[in-house]
């Protein structure tokens, strides 16, 4: 993460780096507390997202140079399909409030997910920052065996 609000204040943006490995995906979710930029470094793969107003999840490839917009709420999943990763950069006003799903619901407002508590790039602060109290508990990994003893599952491998 290269600047978060944990370290700039609760009115700043979030913008950080997000690693994609092949064959895997960031999983069903969307943001709940605002919107979401994702500009494709390098790699490749799908984009699917289901869009308040469409009747269907959309599906469409992305590739180096991409640029996509999740409004605040839209369910959506970034999928790595070439061989190499995908790195991307991620800019929102709050990543850190993401419902994350098991799958893609029956409606785009419906299914109910995990909120966990902390992201995985939520575990990390932005150079020059000293780790505060939140970045140490975060690190000793007992969010993530929270998660995952609470059902939470972690599709991709994502790193920030």
């Amino acid at each position: 993460m290269f600047a978060s609000k944990h370290a700039n204040g609760a009115d700043s943006l979030e913008f950080g780096r997000y690693t994609l490995y092949p064959e895997k995906d960031s999983g069903v979710h969307r943001h709940l507390d605002g919107d979401e930029w994702i500009y494709v470094l390098t790699g490749q793969g799908t984009y699917a997202y289901w869009a308040h107003e469409n009747a269907e999840v959309t599906e469409v490839p992305v590739h180096q140079g991409s640029v996509l917009f999740n409004p605040q709420g839209q369910l959506h999943k970034l999928t790595n399909t070439g061989t190499e990763p995908l790195y991307g950069l991620i800019l929102g006003k709050n990543l850190g409030g993401t419902e994350m799903l098991a799958g893609w619901p029956d409606s785009p407002t419906g299914g109910v997910g995990y909120v966990p508590e902390l992201m995985p790039w939520e575990t990390s602060c932005a150079p020059g920052h000293e780790p505060d109290e939140f970045y140490e508990a975060a690190t000793t990994g007992e969010a993530f065996e929270q998660a995952a003893a609470e059902g939470g599952d972690w599709a991709g491998e994502g790193e920030l």
